[in-house]
């Protein structure tokens, strides 16, 4: 069950904030009347934080559960939990109006979505013309898998080799240490994860991703997620491309949306956020 206590605890994501306070002066819409969109929500930690702000803030998520835990806390603070919390249904219709939002927010949730093109027309559905979006997420070709926490298991097919990569790490002790996993012998643990990474994660490359969303109709664009110490470096000549392509492809993905009113040219440019 969220709490109050949880919230309060929780560090908000620093680029994210930086992202909707830049997209509402790109768009024309004050801070506070701006309506946003955490997709994938979970329990609705962010909403219930930019809430305290008073922002007005949404969440939508596939889990009824995380849903059910995060309501009655909204409810406490005089919001209506069953209209900013809401459960996607299994059509991926979130059920706010057309047009609802000027700004949508994921974060490390595009990875578990099995159905991309589902996702991509429910949100351009729900977000109003020259709405902005981020998603941030990991990498196809990022080194360890940020679920399973082990090296390259996501990189091989969903088949016995994955499986028998995933044996090989906990016979080494790397891994997920997971409550519910303890108890469980080896075996039994290498198939709870095994199942986990077929069933929950899906990694594309990034033209897949950007062919799904400039099909339906978004702009898109890339925000590499930067590390302090290599933010010099990303005007040299070469260096700095060099350094987006790997932050990019092996590191966090950060696509950058705009709903425009037909299908767009996909662009290629990008900025560089801190995280």
């Amino acid at each position: 069950m969220l709490t109050a206590d949880d919230v309060a605890r929780f560090q908000f994501s620093g680029h994210t904030l930086r992202f909707i306070k830049t997209a509402v002066k790109k768009i024309g819409v004050p801070l506070q009347s701006a309506r946003i969109l955490d997709y994938g929500c979970g329990r609705g930690m962010t909403v219930a934080k930019l809430r305290e702000q008073g922002l007005e803030v949404y969440g939508a998520d596939i889990d009824p559960q995380y849903i059910a835990n995060g309501r009655p806390l909204l409810a406490e603070r005089d919001s209506d939990p069953n209209d900013v919390l809401r459960v996607i249904d299994n059509h991926g219709s979130t059920g706010f109006p057309d047009g609802f939002f000027d700004i949508v927010i994921s974060n490390q949730v595009l990875e578990h979505v099995e159905d991309l093109d589902i996702v991509a027309a429910e949100l351009r559905r729900v977000m109003a013309p020259g709405a902005v979006a981020l998603h941030v997420f990991p990498s196809k070709w990022r080194l360890i898998e940020t679920h399973l926490f082990m090296p390259a298991v996501h990189w091989l097919p969903k088949s016995q080799w994955r499986k028998t990569a995933i044996s090989l790490c906990l016979a080494i002790g790397v891994g997920p240490r997971w409550k519910e996993l303890e108890g469980l012998s080896r075996n039994e643990v290498a198939e709870v994860l095994y199942r986990y990474s077929v069933g929950q994660t899906f990694y594309r490359r990034v033209r897949a991703i950007r062919n799904t969303f400039g099909s339906v109709g978004f702009d898109v664009r890339w925000l590499t997620p930067g590390r302090v110490g290599v933010l010099p470096f990303m005007n040299m000549p070469f260096v700095g491309n060099l350094l987006r392509f790997g932050l990019r492809h092996f590191w966090n993905v950060g696509v950058v949306l705009t709903r425009t009113e037909i299908a767009a040219s996909v662009t290629e440019s990008e900025q560089v956020c801190v995280v």
